[in-house]
């Protein structure tokens, strides 16, 4: 991806052999800071739960190489939906973002559970998520517009 060159977005890697690999994440350089400065901070809402960092990486790792999410618990598409704008979720972290084909998703955004819900965060990252998708140099259509969950999680 050209924007990947640039360093406007940057691919998620993970150590997954090529041939396993059924879709892509794409982040902002905001979001990997986020990723890899915040991440390893949080503690787990419930106590019983594992860490947020393993929690991110399995759903990010889960998305990578292709295997079913359960929407409502894995991910969520945000309302309005016509908006198209996607949030990847564990128990205690929220990926705002979006897809530019199918099984390709950019994440824009990444927060807490925590903060996203005792702040009332939803709706902003929801707003920063189509300000940014409408101010990227990517080729129209920027998104896929009005995709059904199953066709943008298709691989």
């Amino acid at each position: 991806m050209e924007l990947e060159e640039r360093g406007t977005l940057i691919k998620l890697r993970m150590r997954i052999d090529d041939a396993a690999t059924r879709r892509s994440i794409y982040v902002y350089p905001e979001v990997r800071a986020w990723f890899q400065q915040t991440l390893p901070t949080l503690q787990a809402f419930d106590v019983e739960d594992e860490r947020p960092l393993n929690q991110l990486w399995t759903l990010c790792r889960a998305f990578i190489m292709g295997h079913e999410l359960e929407d409502g618990e894995d991910f969520k598409l945000m309302h309005p939906q016509e908006n198209d704008v996607y949030e990847l979720r564990s128990p205690d972290t929220r990926v705002y973002g979006w897809f530019v084909d199918r099984g390709i998703f950019i994440a824009a955004r990444a927060d807490s559970m925590e903060r996203v819900h005792s702040l009332d965060l939803d709706g902003g990252y929801r707003a920063e998520v189509e300000y940014l998708r409408n101010t990227l140099n990517l080729d129209e259509p920027k998104y896929v517009v009005g995709a059904s969950k199953e066709y943008v999680f298709s691989i």
